[in-house]
């Protein structure tokens, strides 16, 4: 084809077992050229409007969960708001809301009260855009979507003209993790709370990675930091990252995900994270395998089967 051929946000692909995919950009694929990497995301965008009442406090609900973290947008008669951790932070001429989750990240907007936040206009309207979905069921193998349909539009054709375009996906899907644990909840949260939002000792390093999620490329299942202990590059910060299957085995993890980490960290704008004289790297983290063997003596009052059954469960628990 002479001209690009677009494939247009919001273009859905299924796998088989009803797993969608959403082109959350256009993606292109250049003029000449009969094939090209194109970037889908497992979800799907929701946009729902609502009329303001007026009311201090006012809450909207959200109709469709679990809600992708990050995916947020909410405008106000076309202006774009902002999301606070709380309306705490936010004053009486603050364009804030937040955000309230429940067990099912099921989501409420919670607008101010012309104190702590602004309150919308009375019959304004509400744009709220999101994505749902999320999860290991991302994680899709190689070739799980084969020849899939959709139909490209030919840029700058008036009227449109549209090309089949087939889909196959040549590298897995990575990045999904399942809804966090209050374990690992009540690990994290006293380290994440001594980094306060900056990279500076080795477990901050840990830390940030280990917790870091992205709308689009999803977060690690592992992350470790090592310091890079040879001239001339003592002050070079490598992170080793793990992801997951949809079976939740432990895999390396999409170049998008590694390329999400380390812009993470190499950022010098607003929202830093490390100290500028430091350089990141971010690399496949290596999955070591080792034999466990347990030597069990019986007491006689049960068989031995079920006893070495029983003993592999609680070792498989207790390394999981």
């Amino acid at each position: 084809i002479g001209v690009d051929l677009v494939i247009p946000e919001g273009t859905t692909i299924e796998t088989e077992t009803g797993v969608v995919f959403e082109a959350i950009t256009e993606q292109v694929i250049p003029a000449g050229e009969t094939s090209a990497e194109i970037t889908l995301v497992e979800g799907q965008t929701i946009e729902e409007t609502f009329t303001a009442t007026g009311a201090s406090f006012l809450e909207v609900a959200l109709q469709q969960y679990p809600m992708i973290e990050g995916s947020l947008t909410v405008t106000v008669d076309g202006f774009a708001w902002t999301k606070v951790d709380s309306l705490i932070y936010a004053d009486a001429v603050s364009d804030n809301f937040e955000v309230i989750l429940d067990t099912q990240n099921a989501a409420k907007i919670r607008f101010g009260d012309g104190v702590s936040g602004q309150i919308p206009p009375a019959s304004s309207q509400i744009s709220v855009v999101y994505r749902v979905g999320g999860g290991l069921q991302g994680n899709i193998p190689i070739q799980s979507i084969l020849n899939y349909v959709v139909q490209g539009v030919k840029s700058g054709s008036d009227p449109e003209e549209f090309v089949r375009v087939l889909f196959t996906n040549n590298e897995r899907g990575s990045g999904g993790e399942a809804e966090e644990t209050i374990d690992h909840a009540k690990f994290w949260t006293p380290r994440y709370v001594t980094a306060n939002g900056r990279a500076v000792t080795q477990q901050d390093f840990d830390t940030l990675a280990s917790l870091f999620n992205d709308p689009v490329y999803g977060a690690p299942a592992f992350a470790k930091a090592k310091l890079k202990q040879r001239v001339p590059e003592l002050n070079t910060v490598v992170i080793y990252l793990w992801a997951r299957d949809s079976y939740s085995n432990i895999v390396p993890p999409s170049s998008g995900l590694k390329d999400a980490v380390e812009a993470y960290f190499n950022n010098n704008d607003a929202g830093a994270v490390r100290i500028i004289t430091v350089d990141v790297e971010v690399a496949d983290g290596n999955s070591v395998y080792i034999d466990v063997d347990v030597l069990g003596v019986l007491d006689g009052t049960k068989p031995g089967t079920a006893v070495s059954l029983d003993l592999k469960s609680r070792i498989s628990s207790f390394f999981d």
